[in-house]
């Protein structure tokens, strides 16, 4: 889902609700032809071809980018019961991006969306309840949804997760658990998450030292890019045995690869 925001006028908006059939607008003429399917499904009520649909007006993929049009068919979608419409058209609306901006009414869409099982929803209404825009300030609540996106595998939760435990955010510090959800973070790729993996590796809080770990997880996230960040992981391989380095680089060469491809 893109975050651009291109505002559109009334005299770009001029195709039929979703459903009605309608005619192109000058717009639409201009479309690629291999659209064309896409636009009848979608017309024809087809949710997931207007979720499609949607995504490409906002992204500007193929089509002139129009953030109004994208949100009128990811309410339609929405409305035949796409959970992921559901959340792009509550981020949408938080954002102010299609129409008036209102928190208020895009927190209750995430909300509704994140309730139903939506992963990003749930990642995004933590940080919601965190800032407390649109819905009430609520620690507990932030962690809730933080914890319920984590142990579904998003990435960007366990990290925010893993976070928040190591600085006591709502709670007691706990660094143990802390350092699980960076590894789990890590394990899917996030660079962030695998830095703050490879330091508490190295300095054993929440988890017990081992050079070699941080030294991989350190590298393979990079982030090294001051002087005292690079001079760490210089530190790290200093104390590592030949074997242990050729071990290492073998392991950062077979994530990278592994990454690539």
């Amino acid at each position: 889902m893109s975050v651009a925001c291109v505002a559109c006028g009334e005299a770009d908006r001029k195709a039929a609700p979703a459903g009605d059939g309608g005619t192109a607008t000058a717009q639409e003429l201009d479309w690629p032809p291999e659209l064309a399917g896409l636009l009848e499904r979608a017309r024809g009520g087809d949710a997931k071809a207007q979720l499609a649909l949607a995504d490409r007006l906002e992204a500007g993929d193929g089509v002139p980018r129009n953030d109004a049009e994208a949100l009128r068919w990811y309410r339609s979608a929405a409305e035949k019961g796409s959970v992921e419409a559901l959340y792009f058209e509550g981020v949408m609306r938080y954002t102010g991006r299609g129409a008036p901006k209102d928190l208020e009414f895009g927190a209750r869409r995430i909300q509704e969306a994140a309730e139903r099982g939506n992963l990003a929803a749930q990642n995004s209404l933590g940080v919601l309840y965190a800032m407390g825009e649109g819905v009430e300030m609520n620690p507990a609540e932030s962690m809730r949804w933080f914890r319920s996106a984590a142990e579904g595998g998003h990435a960007s939760a366990q990290l925010s997760l893993g976070a928040r435990l190591a600085a006591g955010y709502g709670g007691a510090k706990d660094p143990e658990e802390s350092a699980q959800w960076y590894r789990e973070a890590a394990r899917n790729g996030l660079p962030g998450a695998q830095w703050r993996y490879g330091v508490v590796l190295a300095r054993g809080e929440g988890v017990e030292r081992d050079d070699l770990e941080a030294f991989v997880w350190l590298s393979v996230s990079g982030l090294a890019r001051r002087a005292s960040e690079r001079a760490l992981i210089e530190e790290l391989e200093g104390q590592l045995d030949e074997v242990q380095q050729a071990e290492a680089r073998q392991r950062i060469t077979d994530w990278t690869s592994q990454r690539l491809n």
